[in-house]
């Protein structure tokens, strides 16, 4: 089970280079969040299945970041000093849609902040494995 995962930081990057501002839709901007990425992701998929059949849940964490780390790498790989603008709750679907999201896809955003702010999505697996990529090579690949 992954956590966040690193490449959500992409839903910013068209206010970023259109208005020069990133969206925040988390309660603060200086919550640190284990993020993982996606490439991360498919490699301990790849060693667990090569490994054979195993009755447990695996918990995936990297790195953590707060938004405004985040934000700052962003602004780097941009080269612009991006405010951050934060969307209070009522307002995460219309921010979304407005942005270009789906409908059904932007609802399952908000579903998931929703359950990070309920405390409902946290680590509860058998073990945990931790990703090595960093936020920074992952920006740079989707701001390019």
């Amino acid at each position: 089970r992954p956590g966040m995962f690193m490449e959500n930081v992409a839903q910013g990057i068209g206010a970023a280079k259109a208005a020069g501002i990133y969206p925040n839709m988390m309660p603060s901007q200086e919550m640190p969040m284990s993020m993982i990425a996606t490439k991360d992701i498919g490699q301990v998929a790849e060693e667990l299945l090569v490994a054979g059949p195993k009755n447990e849940t695996v918990d995936l964490n990297g790195p953590s970041y707060t938004v405004k780390q985040m934000v700052e790498k962003m602004g780097r790989a941009l080269n612009k000093t991006l405010p951050i603008v934060d969307v209070p709750a009522a307002g995460w679907l219309d921010a979304m849609t407005q942005g270009g999201v789906p409908k059904a896809w932007a609802e399952s955003y908000v579903e998931m902040y929703n359950g990070l702010l309920a405390g409902k999505i946290t680590p509860k697996g058998d073990r945990k494995l931790t990703g090595k990529t960093e936020v920074d090579e992952v920006i740079k690949s989707l701001v390019a």
